[in-house]
């Protein structure tokens, strides 16, 4: 558990970096606007650098935004890291142990 609080934490000093001008981050502009044009209806990100997951998650949490949030966006990478080190100890614990 204690691992999973450092996570966060590190996680979370960092959400900030950046904002209001999301050009210090280039690739969080194209993820986050095609996101938010997904969950207002187009379906189609039409931008296929990445893999389209993440646009597809984020669009129901930004179907409530006027405009593209670089905040929900962020909370929302935070619980998938958080997700990804849980999944990690779980899955360790599971395979070696309570020791690993």
């Amino acid at each position: 558990m204690a691992i999973l609080g450092l996570a966060a934490l590190l996680r979370l000093v960092g959400v900030g970096y950046g904002l209001p001008l999301p050009v210090l981050n280039p690739d969080e502009p194209n993820i986050v606007l095609r996101g938010w044009r997904m969950g207002h209806g187009d379906l189609d990100p039409s931008w296929y650098d990445y893999p389209s997951l993440l646009m597809g998650l984020l669009a129901p949490l930004q179907a409530f935004a006027d405009a593209p949030s670089y905040e929900v966006a962020r909370a929302f990478a935070v619980l998938i890291g958080l997700g990804g080190v849980a999944a990690t100890w779980w899955l360790g614990r599971r395979a070696y142990g309570t020791g690993a």
